[in-house]
């Protein structure tokens, strides 16, 4: 019988809520109360918005590239395709060059994008000066979007 009430009183012991002081939980307590870890919010990790508008502005020049490198491969496909057309009087084609294509592909794409793309930075740089950080990298982002689209449709067409 000593035994059950022994383990009785022990179990009721471990369902009885103490503090850290080994106090009943109602009973008022001496000591003020101090926070524990868990009530508070964990600090946010300092975000690096220097850093991430600079990756941002970065993959924007490389879609660039990505996007002249489509021209060229779509200005090859058409400079194969005119060598491999047969002339009117049925031998392969000896006039190259009438057929399609661009001389200097990359030239001519570069030519287009990298002053937009350096308006677009210019763009970023301010709006970071000014803190609109979600801003300064969202331009950069979506115009690199946009040159990827591209490219990927030049690819797809081959000669256009």
């Amino acid at each position: 019988m000593d035994k059950k009430i022994l383990a009785l009183t022990f179990c009721v012991l471990l369902l009885i809520p103490h503090d850290s002081l080994g106090q009943h939980a109602r009973t008022p307590s001496l000591m003020p109360e101090t926070k524990t870890a868990l009530l508070e919010a964990p600090k946010p990790k300092p975000t690096h918005t220097t850093r991430n508008v600079f990756i941002a502005n970065t993959i924007m020049f490389g879609a660039s590239v990505i996007e002249a490198n489509a021209g060229a491969y779509g200005s090859n496909q058409c400079r194969i395709e005119d060598r491999n057309l047969p002339s009117e009087f049925g031998h392969p084609n000896i006039n190259h060059g009438q057929g399609g294509g661009q001389l200097h592909p990359y030239k001519h794409d570069l030519k287009i994008t990298i002053p937009l793309d350096i308006g677009i930075t210019t763009l970023s740089l301010l709006l970071h000066k000014k803190h609109h950080d979600t801003l300064a990298v969202l331009f950069p982002v979506s115009s690199a979007s946009a040159q990827i689209s591209s490219a990927g449709l030049k690819y797809g067409a081959g000669c256009f």
